[in-house]
């Protein structure tokens, strides 16, 4: 009988949701995405993307449970039900939604290019011709570099934004375009002057500025709203502002 009614209970689970029968939130976050996400000096997660997924948990009345991927499996590791949602940045594309289902935006970012400040404020595929940029593999701003620069410059592709930077400082790329707030990092870090924004954010028009959303299995409506309710009580109770103030001098909308 005990055999049997634990059969019971494990099936109950796999058709109900384990993660959420069990009272816990399976997030995943990028694996290296400072300040968004990254490991710790104790390699436990850690960063901006975490702390946003631990407290709409906590509005759930759930726990957080993190798993840090590399961006291009986050999609794919999602409709395998290995997480519930993905807390990472994702903007909501027509490509996206095909696989998942997204929640309102939780905060907004822009997107420029980072380099030497002594390449100057031009940024036009004239001015930029014989230049190598590069930008993150699967994100619209390496699809943007190709569309728009790739006839005169070298587009190169990084497995994660912060490769973009590594590769900046050890000369290999001249200009990275990045949503400007990962950037914020590596440019307060920077012992030197020598690196900065280069030439003006990218304007609407050129480049839709995508609201970051929370990406959740295709058909989950029920969690989609409920997401939603808890981005806006943590906006409302003020831990939202708190977890800005924590990794920006500035409170993000």
């Amino acid at each position: 009988m005990a055999q049997f009614l634990g059969w019971m209970t494990a099936l109950w689970l796999v058709l109900t949701g384990s993660a959420l029968a069990d009272d816990i939130l399976r997030i995943a976050v990028e694996d290296h995405y400072p300040p968004f996400s990254y490991a710790d000096s104790l390699d436990r997660p850690a960063g901006f993307n975490v702390d946003v997924g631990r407290e709409l948990a906590r509005v759930l009345g759930m726990t957080a449970r993190i798993t840090a991927k590399a961006w291009d499996d986050l999609l794919p590791g999602l409709g395998r039900d290995e997480y519930d949602i993905i807390v990472a940045c994702m903007a909501s594309t027509p490509e996206r939604e095909a696989v998942a289902d997204f929640t309102d935006c939780y905060f907004r970012s822009i997107t420029g290019f980072v380099g030497r400040v002594s390449l100057g404020h031009d940024i036009s595929p004239e001015a930029l011709a014989g230049l190598v940029l590069c930008s993150q593999q699967g994100t619209a701003q390496l699809a943007y570099l190709e569309k728009n620069y790739g006839k005169v410059c070298t587009i190169r592709a990084t497995p994660t934004m912060n490769q973009g930077f590594d590769d900046l400082l050890a000369g290999r790329t001249d200009l990275v375009l990045t949503p400007l707030l990962a950037a914020f990092e590596f440019l307060n870090n920077q012992k030197t002057d020598a690196f900065d924004m280069v030439g003006p954010a990218l304007s609407k028009s050129q480049f839709a500025h995508a609201p970051a959303c929370i990406a959740v299995r295709k058909g989950e409506t029920e969690l989609v709203e409920k997401l939603n309710q808890a981005i806006r009580q943590i906006r409302v109770d003020g831990s939202f502002a708190a977890i800005c103030l924590k990794y920006f001098p500035f409170r993000l909308y």
